[in-house]
C-alpha cells in the first residue's frame, strides 16, 4: 500500500512540476497603492495557501461548535441518567 501511495505522491509531484515550468511569466498584482509582479505559479500557490488556510480555520471553528455541543448534551445525559435513578429510587419494591 505504502508503493501506491508514493507513486501517486510522485505522480502528482511530477504533474505540478510540470505545471510550475509552464507558468513562470510574470504577473502584476495590484494592491490598490501598490503592485508587485511575481511568478504566476508563486500567485496560484499563495491563492492555493491562502485557501487553505481558510479552509482549515472554518473546519476548526465547526470542529470547536461540534464539540462545545456534544459536551453539553453528554452534561444532558447524565443529568437525565440522574434523575432516572432518583425516579427509580423513589417507587417502591423497584425491581432493576
Amino acid at each position: 500500500m505504502k508503493v501506491i501511495y508514493f507513486l501517486v505522491f510522485c505522480g502528482i509531484f511530477i504533474i505540478g512540476l510540470v505545471f510550475s515550468l509552464n507558468n513562470l511569466k510574470p504577473v502584476s498584482i495590484n494592491f490598490y497603492y501598490t503592485h508587485i509582479d511575481i511568478p504566476l505559479v508563486l500567485a496560484l500557490i499563495l491563492e492555493l495557501a491562502a485557501g487553505v488556510v481558510l479552509g482549515l480555520l472554518v473546519g476548526f471553528s465547526r470542529n470547536f461548535k461540534i464539540k462545545s455541543e456534544c459536551q453539553k448534551l453528554n452534561k444532558q445525559i447524565v443529568s437525565a441518567e440522574q434523575e432516572l435513578e432518583n425516579l427509580r429510587a423513589s417507587i417502591p419494591n423497584h425491581q432493576t
